[in-house]
């Protein structure tokens, strides 16, 4: 079974209560390292945005160009292995 690749999260308010529902999604980001010849492929979870994958990316990954961030779908987990 595969993670699925969209959550919905409720945001907290200050006073406890809760607000708006925010929906949240996977993504696929290719990275070469730069000063060498490596590239890698890394899933991210849970996040609103691509600028919020490139920040996270940034600092996890020191040394590694963003090549592509793209958004992940539950139906590229599906089908057979050729299409």
């Amino acid at each position: 079974m595969t993670k699925p690749t969209e959550s919905l999260y409720r945001e907290m308010k200050p006073n406890g209560l809760f607000g708006k529902t925010i929906k949240k999604h996977s993504y696929v980001v290719t990275l070469c390292e730069i000063g060498d010849d490596d590239v890698a492929a890394v899933r991210m979870d849970y996040f609103q945005n691509k600028e919020e994958v490139a920040r996270a990316v940034r600092e996890e990954f020191k040394g590694w160009k963003i090549k592509a961030i793209t958004r992940l779908y539950d139906e590229d987990f599906r089908g057979n292995a050729d299409d």
